[in-house]
């Protein structure tokens, strides 16, 4: 139930018949949106927890017709 805006850069190509956007690489903190791993309350060594952070590619194909 969480929305947040997410700012990247991006290449973005116009062809004839499709558009095609590519991301860099990017990261997002998932505990912004509320997702949480409980590993403090379970005890669960730092480096054996998911981390916070998410490493995120976009690759886009649209469709112009």
């Amino acid at each position: 139930d969480v929305t947040k805006n997410v700012t990247f850069k991006a290449s973005v190509t116009a062809g004839a018949k499709n558009i095609i956007a590519t991301s860099q690489d990017f990261t997002i903190d998932r505990t912004e949106w509320g997702i949480k791993f409980a590993a403090k309350i379970l005890g669960i060594p730092a480096d054996k927890a998911v981390s916070d952070n998410i490493g995120l590619k976009i690759d886009l194909v649209a469709n112009a017709e």
